[in-house]
């Protein structure tokens, strides 16, 4: 069957030929019912523009070149190569991918350009182009753009994130955690004589680590390539046990060490920290795999106990306590009746109780871990020291979660900042805070009552500096576990 031409076309749609031609080269610029007419024509005749004739006559080739470091199939070039081919395609022209594996093949592609004209711009990922390479697209009025580009001199306009700032962020959240060795788990150099955006990465971690005395950092070296799974995880399993967190350079290397650590008994966060880069589908797959749900089950668990804690204090250790203040009221009016025996009874069994409940979460906290526990040793041995003093009943119990409130109290710091953690003390201290000052009232009160009053009075002021000293304990064992329960919330999403 014959190809219909232009001019079958015309004819159909009662046109002009250069109607025609603008209608397929620039619609806007023709009538919409004009165009409507002459799209008709065109099916019902089955024509097509050709391309090729297109291309002649406008002077353009309608490709744009894609230059990629590695291959294309990498989950970021891919997504390159998707994200331009979405906005391209509709315009009508085609990605073409050039992976560039050394400096050689970057100067053949520009030298061959001018030749072939087959690129009507040029679009670099990740790393960087010489001068000459730019005069030539100069010549030719083909526009060159940069996507994560280690600078900018001599592309006409680029995108890129500041990977510098990212990975010393990345370092600076480590820290904050409370590690002190930490690993950077990168790609050995090759001799490519390219520069790439990524090598700034390395330049973050080091100086992060820098700007925090006792900070050890350690370079790990990856050759890329096949193996390069198994080579990270060897790395990883084979480090000194003082390296509790790893920093990768990207996701790709990062997420299936991951994945696999589960079959050596490396837990993540419990064991060992791990910060991947680029935030891709695959790690976001690897955590639905089970990393963050073990992480998000536990912080659901971490919520059910603190709430059970306080729902518990509240509805019976409360009206118990209640009962306590009440016994002793009435010993105070009628003396002789055994009320003041009922009233420690009760004073006890609410110490009992309380005492279980808080050995119960303290044991929850040291089994699941969490929230990290690399904290200074003597900040932790003064933490604890202040916590047992501070509250009575149970303070011995709940001070062994000081290092959990500490390393998690620097993870806050490094979440939602300075103060963002003191809003959350804030809110967490305040009721313990007041409750303090009516205790110590109380027991002052019941000193100088005890000097000057009739016994059964002091008596009655001091079983209310007694019960004031439960309900503290309580007030403190209930900010401890809200306090946990925060910092176990914001671990599940910065971890």
């Amino acid at each position: 069957m014959t190809k219909a031409s232009i001019q079958a076309v015309a004819r159909e749609a009662g046109v002009s030929v250069s109607t025609v031609s603008r209608t397929f080269a620039k619609p806007d610029l023709v009538l919409p019912e004009t165009r409507d007419r002459v799209m008709t024509a065109a099916e019902k005749l089955d024509y097509s523009v050709s391309r090729s004739a297109a291309a002649l006559k406008s002077g353009q080739s309608f490709r744009i070149a894609l230059l990629a470091s590695e291959t294309i199939t990498t989950w970021f070039n891919a997504n390159i190569f998707a994200g331009l081919d979405s906005a391209l395609r509709p315009s009508g022209y085609d990605t073409v991918p050039y992976p560039m594996r050394n400096a050689a093949e970057r100067h053949d592609f520009f030298a061959d350009l001018p030749v072939r004209r087959n690129a009507d711009a040029v679009i670099v990922s990740s790393f960087d182009i010489e001068p000459a390479e730019v005069e030539r697209l100069k010549h030719m009025h083909v526009p060159i753009v940069g996507i994560n580009i280690p600078s900018t001199d001599g592309f006409d306009a680029g995108v890129s994130i500041d990977d510098y700032a990212a990975t010393r962020s990345a370092i600076e959240h480590l820290i904050a955690l409370g590690h002190r060795h930490i690993a950077f788990v990168g790609s050995a150099p090759t001799e490519t004589n390219m520069r790439y955006s990524a090598e700034a990465r390395l330049q973050g971690v080091i100086d992060a680590a820098a700007a925090h005395p006792g900070i050890e950092l350690t370079p790990l070296s990856i050759q890329r390539g096949l193996g390069e799974s198994n080579a990270a995880l060897n790395a990883v399993l084979n480090a000194s046990p003082s390296i509790t967190a790893f920093c990768f350079e990207d996701d790709e290397m990062a997420a299936p060490v991951l994945y696999r650590l589960r079959q050596y008994g490396r837990r993540v966060p419990q064991d060992i920290s791990i910060i991947g880069f680029d935030d891709s589908t695959l790690s976001a797959a690897v955590a639905a795999g089970g990393g963050y749900i073990t992480a998000g089950a536990r912080q659901v668990a971490t919520v059910f106990f603190t709430d059970l804690l306080i729902s518990l204090i509240r509805q019976v250790l409360l009206p118990l306590l209640y009962a306590c203040i009440a016994a002793a009221a009435a010993d105070a009016v009628v003396p002789g009746h055994s009320l003041q025996k009922i009233g420690q009874g009760l004073r006890k069994c609410v110490a009992w109780a309380l005492t279980a409940l808080m050995l119960v979460f303290t044991g929850f906290l040291s089994v699941t871990g969490a929230a990290t526990s690399a904290a200074d040793a003597l900040s932790t041995q003064l933490t604890r020291t202040a916590i047992a003093t501070a509250v009575p009943v149970v303070g011995s119990i709940i001070s062994d979660a000081a290092g959990t409130v500490l390393a998690g109290a620097g993870m806050l710091k490094g979440a939602i900042g300075v103060f963002g953690l003191l809003a959350v003390l804030a809110i967490c201290l305040t009721p313990f805070i007041t409750m303090a000052v009516q205790y110590l009232l109380y027991k002052l009160a019941a000193f100088l009552a005890g000097t000057v009053t009739q016994e059964p009075l002091a008596d009655l002021i001091g079983a209310l500096g007694s019960a004031f000293g439960l309900m503290l304990g309580m007030t403190g064992s209930c900010a401890l576990a809200l306090l946990i329960s925060i910092i176990s919330s914001v671990s599940v999403v910065s971890t």
